[in-house]
């Protein structure tokens, strides 16, 4: 849903702000930061959905392709972890993963 909505973000965030109206001194209901959010979560997903879908084929043999991906997936896990938004979601991730 994020990958469709995000094209549209300029007249969703007018809607909002248009139905949604803030309260005084209030915040937005949606800003660019979250727009920014919404980005960075759009591209740390992609990779999973990507994978899922490689190794999903019914057509053809996806073992040969596991450990490429699990390598891939390993530094890739490393790579944002270090990520202060995103480090509360990706630590149990690799803790799983290590654990597996």
């Amino acid at each position: 849903m994020l990958k469709h909505l995000f094209p549209h973000k300029t007249p969703f965030t007018t809607f909002m702000h248009a139905h949604y109206p803030r309260l005084e001194g209030g915040r937005l209901l949606l800003t660019d930061e979250h727009w920014a959010m919404v980005e960075k979560v759009l591209t740390f997903l992609e990779l999973f959905y990507d994978f899922t879908v490689a190794l999903s084929s019914v057509y053809y043999p996806t073992s040969p392709f596991m450990i490429h991906y699990l390598v891939k997936i390993a530094i890739y896990l490393n790579n944002y972890g270090n990520d202060t938004h995103l480090r509360p979601v990706v630590q149990p991730m690799i803790d799983k993963y290590n654990k597996y």
